[in-house]
């Protein structure tokens, strides 16, 4: 079995620590989003770009564009 303690990162969807993570490629976390509004339009704007790896990088191995939270 495996702990929470034990996990490298942690979904931001899943858990409401800031830490959490909402966009794996990029490291923006829920206190980044939260502190930082317009992170999404970065996010976007990588990833029109094809900078991201979410296939690889997220754990839902898709974009992360269609759970952020609304602004």
């Amino acid at each position: 079995m495996i702990r929470l303690e034990q996990v490298r990162d942690h979904m931001a969807v899943k858990l409401r620590d800031g830490r959490a993570l909402f966009c794996f490629c990029f490291g923006v976390s829920r206190a980044d989003f939260e502190h930082h509004p317009t992170i999404r339009d970065f996010i976007r704007q990588q990833t029109q770009e094809g900078q991201c790896s979410c296939e690889t990088s997220s754990p839902l191995g898709r974009c992360c564009l269609k759970t952020l939270p609304d602004a």
